[in-house]
């Protein structure tokens, strides 16, 4: 059985650390109840929504990041990067947005 897993989170720019750790600590938390109930993560592919900073240049940290932190190769996180056109939180610079979907497996 495979299952897809649509995921959307809206950060509002509090502190970086704290934003960063808190989704870090929801993603492995994620991940734990995902395995205990017979799932495994295929793979995951998001999209980062935010006029600044300008994310090409970390994506292949972020993906490398994310991938270690779920247990999974790099090859299998996609991580794209956009602007919202200066529209909404996102383009006012007042946040950042992610949309991610994440094949799920049962064996």
């Amino acid at each position: 059985m495979v299952i897809l897993l649509v995921v959307e989170l809206v950060v509002l720019v509090v502190q970086e650390e704290v934003v960063l750790e808190m989704v870090v600590e929801l993603l492995e938390q994620v991940v734990a109840l995902v395995m205990e109930r017979g799932w495994s993560v295929v793979n995951v592919d998001s999209v980062l929504v935010a006029e600044r900073p300008k994310l090409k240049p970390h994506i292949a940290a972020m993906c490398s990041a994310i991938a270690s932190r779920m247990g999974l190769a790099a090859d299998q996180v996609g991580v794209k990067a956009t602007t919202n056109e200066q529209l909404g939180p996102e383009g006012r610079e007042e946040g950042i947005s992610c949309h991610a979907v994440v094949l799920l497996q049962k064996p």
